[in-house]
């Protein structure tokens, strides 16, 4: 219970102090073991949890294999990302977040946008949210599987012009 109230109080910043070298702690069910396996390789969790929830999205049905491909990339490289993301009404495929700013990414895979009105529909709504400040980038399927480097080249020259970072190593 005192460990509950000591973790969850931390505002803005947690450090952890411990005289228990961690290599002594071998039972893997130890709630100590547990927090300074965290504290360690919370980067690791961070990047397992951003995937995990493009993988929620992908079994709902609100998400395509494709954009889990695309985010998968993004995550190992370090960035937030944020899957079906909400906003005025609109969802957007994924958001990368940076400190100070964010991207929205849309997928355009090959079985939605086949259909002429579904592409025109995204151009409509991906206009009206830039009017509100949105940026966006995307990346069409069949480029993406054809050579996946090269079509997220342009992705980290536009991460980089707004300046968002990898925040998770």
């Amino acid at each position: 219970q005192r460990i509950n109230v000591a973790l969850s109080r931390a505002r803005n910043k947690m450090i952890l102090f411990h005289s228990i070298p961690k290599s002594l702690l071998q039972n893997p069910d130890d709630l100590r073991k547990m927090i300074l396996d965290w504290f360690y390789n919370h980067k690791t969790d961070q990047k397992k949890h951003g995937l995990q929830r493009i993988r929620e999205e992908v079994e709902r049905g609100r998400a395509s294999e494709f954009e889990y491909s695309v985010g998968e990339i993004i995550i190992k490289k370090g960035y937030k990302v944020i899957p079906q993301y909400e906003v005025a009404g609109y969802r957007i495929d994924l958001v990368v977040q940076g400190e100070n700013s964010k991207l929205a990414i849309e997928c355009d895979g090959d079985k939605y946008h086949n259909a002429i009105e579904k592409w025109q529909d995204d151009i409509d709504r991906e206009q009206i949210l830039e009017r509100s400040g949105w940026k966006f980038w995307r990346v069409a399927g069949s480029s993406f599987y054809r050579h996946k480097e090269r079509a997220l080249e342009s992705l980290w020259h536009k991460l980089d012009d707004l300046g968002i970072k990898p925040s998770i190593e």
